[in-house]
């Protein structure tokens, strides 16, 4: 089994694994459905899922979380075998309350996954940017292709965090966000590069896109973005303020502040994605 234990020392999730922060993937899930017009990837193997049967074609979903793409994907493509993948297993959903073809797993791909070469026909990865050190990331793609069977995908899709059309309380908060998450390890901007990690990695056929949400504006759609920076930067609050040097008494009323630019601004936030085949 390949590994990318050395690249780098795991780095911390810097965000609570809590019920707040289940809350908030359940409403990103289904911003990603209405971003990415109900898609739930971007290759060419939409006929290899629908034709499958009897768990034919294996699926894995690395850094599942609670396992929300994983359900949906099994109900969409009920011949397929789907497995959900995390470090944090405490967020799989009860096995009662999954179709008989998903299967969850805890594992840390860091340290190489638990499964054999050329396994999957779909190796998908979403929001992982703030979950492996710099670092790890040539590793970790390469063990994602490792588990990818010949002329397999592997899709990746990452939030770039900066909101765009920002103000300057805007700007200021996303200048610590990012200088916060390189101090512990992170490269939050490597959303923009996917393309480029996978072409490092060795994979052919390359596909990339973006897709694009306003926040705090456009009502349902703008409310739940600016719900999600909100989340984010009041759970990253201690090292914000740190970086910064707000007050605790300061804190709050900025990042009032910076929602209330997103409206006046209209501002957007980016989901790249980037996919190539093996």
């Amino acid at each position: 089994m390949a590994s990318a234990s050395d690249a780098a020392a795991p780095t911390a999730y810097p965000l609570p694994a809590n019920i707040a922060d289940l809350d908030r993937n359940a409403r990103q899930h289904e911003l990603f459905k209405h971003l990415f017009d109900g898609n739930l990837h971007h290759t060419l193997l939409a006929d290899a899922f629908a034709s499958s049967a009897d768990g034919a074609v294996h699926v894995l979903d690395v850094g599942c979380g609670s396992g929300l793409w994983a359900i949906d994907f099994a109900r969409r493509y009920p011949g397929c075998k789907v497995v959900g993948v995390d470090s944090n297993g405490s967020e799989f959903p009860p096995a009662d309350d999954v179709p008989p073809n998903v299967s969850f797993v805890t594992a840390d791909v860091v340290a190489g996954l638990p499964f054999a070469d050329a396994t999957f026909t779909l190796v998908y990865q979403r929001n992982m940017v703030l979950s492996y050190p710099t670092a790890s990331w040539g590793p970790v793609v390469k063990e994602l292709k490792r588990v990818t069977k010949p002329d397999g995908y592997v899709e990746l899709v990452e939030c770039f965090f900066a909101p765009q059309r920002a103000g300057k309380a805007t700007g200021k908060m996303s200048a610590w966000f990012f200088s916060a998450m390189e101090d512990l390890g992170l490269n939050a901007k490597l959303a923009q590069n996917l393309d480029i990690i996978l072409d490092g990695a060795g994979f052919k056929s390359l596909s990339k896109g973006v897709r694009s949400a306003p926040s705090n504006w456009s009502g349902p759609v703008g409310e739940t973005v600016a719900a999600d920076m909100r989340a984010i930067y009041v759970s990253l609050a201690p090292i914000l303020k740190q970086k910064s040097g707000l007050s605790d008494a300061e804190y709050e009323p900025f990042v009032d502040e910076v929602l209330k630019e997103h409206a006046e601004n209209k501002s957007f936030v980016n989901w790249f994605f980037a996919n190539g085949r093996v």
